[in-house]
């Protein structure tokens, strides 16, 4: 109240304060409306009617406006009736869509306002002002900004909903792919193949760089590749990456793939990207490999069995016709010379059946043909029976010496059990250069997990480590077949039956010091199956 007496006082000092507030109600450049306390309509600027287009009819009545109440605002118009100042957010008005009047004339605009209640001499609420602002601009560009930003988030949850179920595509591919960006190689995507690929979560490059440091790929030699030789880096490079051949090292193991590579060109919001797949041939690769040793074995075979076969044989056939011309010349069969010639022939056919069991055995372990016959077997009996019935000529061999700790028992199958110490002393002759030859046996561990022990030592030749590392295999010998004859099959056959038995088997070597075979065996064979 004290500046509205201000004011008086400072109108009172004008000669036509009247006029001069009736200047400012008409120009004012915002739109302004009094209402009485009725609520109808006392006066309206020219800046309201330009905004609006017109101004109320004498029978409105604010305080029943339809579209205030729709937009809940009557209740803030009507605390400024009951004696408040108020001010309203930013809303739509169109005059128009009133329903208590008839209004043709208008437009539709957003607005704000302040409500100032006018106060009497008595302090009653007389008059009430309204002073309009107009937020139509900027509410417009605010609703299409929104609108822009809605339109934008509706394409990127579209797009969105589009990857995943690109996504969800890709992973259920059996071939693992992986999106590249052009020039710079980062890795941005790769499918479920592709992880498991990796052993879990790849490590995803994000610079040419990366490649060769995150993963270990080589060519099928073995050799690292070099860093332009990437077939990942050579797509990201621009280069059409076409069935090239891999090694690459990975948690699961060594995998071979062969590598492919497109460019998918920018569309729909997407940069250009290259998509680089991977084709899992490491099984076809090791079925290529097992082809050409396979082939490699047949010639092997082939050319030893010729060789090996045909020794005896010749020597069979000079002693077939030596004893053919001496009974020709009328010798008997009890002269020592004949005797001598049916003991060669007798070593030679017996030579002959040996490879012949040999190439049997081979057969039937490689079909899985191999059967065991479990028995109860003391094995010192058996090794000394073995080392009994040994007959090799004595310029080959030096003695064999026998040493068995206490009674050892077990089950096993005595043909094959047979077969291993036969092998093993056959191989110690062969090769112990006439030294004495050892045969030790015994057993370790408790009585329910025991395992016997079988170790025979020559003195001989010996081995090198590499050899060593070979010597197992099938058709494998250590020592030049020019000196030391056979197919090579041997001790391939007693690591088969040996593991077949349940048991290991290992080599010890030195060259020029001898070699020692050491067979492990459970005292209870498995059960008899096929092997």
């Amino acid at each position: 109240m004290e500046r509205l007496d201000e004011i008086r006082v400072r109108l009172a000092g004008i000669s036509d304060p009247v006029r001069l507030l009736q200047g400012i109600f008409a120009y004012a450049p915002f739109g302004l409306q009094v209402y009485k306390a009725d609520g109808h309509c006392l006066l309206t600027n020219k800046a309201f009617r330009d905004l609006f287009g017109s101004e109320p009819p004498p029978e409105y009545n604010i305080l029943r406006d339809e579209i205030a109440e729709k937009q809940g605002l009557l209740g803030l118009a009507k605390r400024a009736f009951a004696g408040e100042t108020v001010q309203t957010p930013t809303f739509w008005y169109d005059p128009r869509e009133l329903q208590q009047v008839h209004v043709t004339e208008g437009r539709r605009v957003a607005i704000s306002l302040t409500l100032m209640p006018l106060f009497g001499a008595s302090g009653v609420v007389e008059h009430v002002a309204l002073v309009f602002k107009d937020q139509t601009e900027e509410t417009l560009a605010r609703e299409r900004a929104e609108a822009a930003k809605a339109e934008a988030e509706n394409l990127a949850a579209q797009r969105a909903d589009q990857e995943r179920w690109l996504q969800t595509v890709l992973d259920q591919m059996p071939t693992p792919l992986i999106f590249v960006e052009p020039g710079t190689a980062r890795v941005f995507f790769s499918n479920a193949a592709a992880k498991r690929m990796a052993g879990g979560s790849p490590p995803m490059p994000q610079s040419v760089e990366d490649h060769p440091r995150l993963f270990d790929t080589r060519d099928l030699d073995d050799r690292p590749l070099r860093l332009e030789d990437i077939p990942v880096v050579r797509a990201a490079r621009g280069e059409l990456v076409s069935g090239q051949q891999i090694r690459r090292y990975t948690p699961g193991g060594a995998k071979v793939n062969a590598v492919h590579s497109t460019r998918v060109p920018a569309k729909l919001g997407h940069t250009e990207t290259v998509l680089v797949a991977f084709d899992d041939i490491t099984e076809l690769k090791d079925a290529q490999a097992q082809l050409e040793e396979a082939v490699r074995v047949r010639q092997d075979f082939l050319s030893i069995a010729g060789h090996e076969l045909k020794t005896p044989l010749t020597s069979v056939l000079l002693n077939l016709r030596a004893v053919d011309n001496s009974l020709r010349e009328g010798a008997h069969a009890d002269e020592a010379r004949l005797r001598a010639r049916w003991q060669a022939l007798s070593r030679q056919i017996g030579r002959l059946a040996g490879l012949v069991d040999q190439l049997l055995d081979v057969s039937r372990i490689s079909a899985g043909k191999m059967e065991l016959s479990p028995e109860r077997i003391d094995l010192g009996d058996m090794v000394r029976e073995v080392v009994d019935r040994f007959a090799p000529p004595s310029t080959e061999a030096g003695t064999i010496h026998v040493h068995v700790t206490g009674a050892i028992t077990g089950s096993w199958d005595r043909l094959r059990l047979e077969q291993i110490l036969t092998n093993l002393l056959s191989n110690a002759v062969k090769y112990g250069a006439g030294k004495p030859i050892t045969i030790e046996v015994g057993v370790t561990g408790p009585e329910a997990d025991a395992k016997v022990w079988i170790a025979v030592r020559d003195r001989g030749i010996g081995m090198s480590a590499d050899d060593l590392g070979r010597v197992f295999g099938r058709f494998e010998r250590a020592a030049s077949t020019r000196n030391y004859g056979g197919l090579g099959l041997g001790l391939w056959i007693v690591r088969q039956v040996v593991d077949a038995m349940g048991g290991s088997i290992s080599a010890e070597s030195e060259p020029g010091r001898g070699s020692t075979f050491t067979v492990r065996l459970p005292r209870r064979a498995p059960a008899p199956a096929p092997v």
